[in-house]
């Protein structure tokens, strides 16, 4: 880094989770010298952070081993979808495997950044059934879909991976839109008989559960309303089975739904609606009851005076562009990140920014981030800075740098795709809008993983079309 405060790297990755370690390892087998700062006290990215009750990820866990055969060659996940402590776990796993406790620093927080020019371098679900009462403040229903959760058999994942199952998957997310082992099937909704659609409707809701039903299904389904209204009706008859409350069955499921289907995150859960249609369970919704006030000992609405012993908030975060454009990293133009973003957001391929040469962020804004699986988006980002570092090595750069047009390009393309999606008819924080004041507008890439993979790994053709790069003079 250069600075007389610290040691010097090649690399520095901020923040432990599963990109950074992806990177660590690819960089390290270059030679390069890299390092971690961890704001937290140990690894596991946003899993060191998150200890809400009964959250788990939202991707089959084996999938965050498909990677590397040397990591999950001694290691087994114990479920179909993992809580904290298992990653936690998994992420210790790791470190001990890849012994990489030389190259972590922790309870680290990078408050900013400058860029030597003369260097080419940087300076640096689960109460309700045990309360008493349980009063949720609703604005809008989640579309909750089962996560059909399960133990893994020990047995039967050993036998996968010696049969070369994991990596089979592993190549499949390469192939799939959003970088899971399965993909939309290639027909429309209404090419099959009303017959058909509801027997294909239940395998992928009831039987398979999980993203099968959001991200496994017809085609048309994130692109035509027509379509969309078909795939909620079925979603929607399959809570009201759950839930027996009249009103409690309007509130979650409501026969006109406040959004296509599909365009908010459906969160995964194992007995959510069973637990909703608890007598202990009331649900307000807030736009007919909004919260008058805060007080001592409760929520006061139009309704009167709930009282309460704990409120728990669930009011969402500043996802996606929130973090990065909190750190006073500076343009070699002047300015923060936030400053250039200050009229609309822009990236070159959701992976770097004009102005900040040698600096690269994986899991961003305008990649396929949220539209994607996790470990899939970041390994296959990790892949392409590990090819642009081994390029300018080769070629001598020392310098490399988005160009405006590369950017200005992808904030084009990025329009275009989700315009034709129903997602511009939600308001959610895929684009924003769950936060006052913030400028809603598409945060993620919504083209497919295989186009992006194949937009990062071209920007290098051509003599590198997509960047300004120079060498050091001598």
């Amino acid at each position: 880094m250069g600075d007389d405060d610290m040691p010097y790297v090649d690399v520095l990755l901020v923040g432990a989770g599963f990109a950074s370690f992806t990177l660590l390892n690819r960089l390290r087998k270059m030679g390069l010298g890299v390092k971690i700062f961890e704001k937290g006290a140990a690894s596991g990215g946003i899993w060191y952070w998150n200890c809400y009750p009964g959250a788990r990820v939202d991707s089959d866990t084996p999938i965050y081993q498909l990677f590397d055969k040397e990591l999950y060659e001694d290691f087994t996940f114990k479920e179909r979808y993992s809580g904290g402590k298992e990653l936690r776990r998994y992420f210790k796993h790791i470190e001990k495997k890849w012994n990489v406790e030389e190259h972590m620093e922790f309870n680290k927080h990078v408050d900013g950044a400058v860029f030597d020019e003369k260097k080419h371098q940087w300076v640096i679900q689960e109460i309700g059934p045990i309360v008493k009462n349980l009063t949720i403040y609703q604005r809008t229903p989640n579309f909750c879909l089962p996560m059909n959760q399960r133990q893994l058999d020990p047995k039967e994942e050993e036998q996968k991976k010696a049969n070369g199952d994991y990596e089979k998957a592993f190549n499949e997310t390469r192939k799939t839109f959003s970088g899971f082992t399965y993909d939309f099937v290639e027909k429309n909704t209404f090419d099959d008989s009303p017959e058909d659609r509801e027997k294909f409707y239940h395998k992928l809701l009831i039987e398979q559960g999980g993203f099968h039903y959001w991200l496994n299904t017809y085609k048309d389904m994130l692109f035509d309303q027509k379509a969309n209204d078909e795939a909620y009706k079925f979603w929607r008859n399959s809570v009201l089975k759950r839930v027996k409350n009249k009103e409690k069955q309007e509130l979650l499921a409501p026969e006109v739904p406040p959004h296509p289907w599909g365009t908010k995150r459906p969160s995964l859960e194992q007995r959510i609606y069973e637990v909703f249609d608890q007598d202990n369970v009331e649900i307000i919704d807030v736009n007919e009851n909004p919260i008058i006030a805060v007080e001592a000992n409760g929520l006061r609405t139009k309704k009167g005076l709930v009282e309460v012993d704990t409120l728990i908030l669930a009011t969402g975060f500043d996802s996606v562009t929130g973090s990065l454009a909190q750190l006073a990293i500076q343009s070699t133009n002047g300015g923060t990140i936030a400053d250039h973003w200050k009229d609309r957001l822009q990236t070159s391929m959701g992976i770097a920014i004009p102005g900040y040469p040698n600096m690269f962020f994986l899991y961003g804004p305008q990649a396929p981030t949220a539209f994607s699986n996790g470990p899939s988006c970041t390994q296959f980002q990790a892949e392409f800075v590990e090819a642009a570092i081994k390029k300018c090595i080769d070629d001598g750069i020392t310098r490399m740098e988005a160009t405006k047009e590369a950017e200005d390009d992808w904030c084009k393309r990025m329009n275009e795709k989700w315009d034709v999606t129903l997602f511009p008819k939600a308001k959610s924080w895929y684009s924003g809008a769950n936060i006052p004041g913030k400028r809603v507008e598409p945060l993620n890439w919504a083209g497919g993983m295989v186009e992006y993979t194949t937009s990062l790994h071209g920007s290098l053709e051509n003599n590198y079309q997509g960047w300004h790069t120079d060498k050091l003079k001598a």
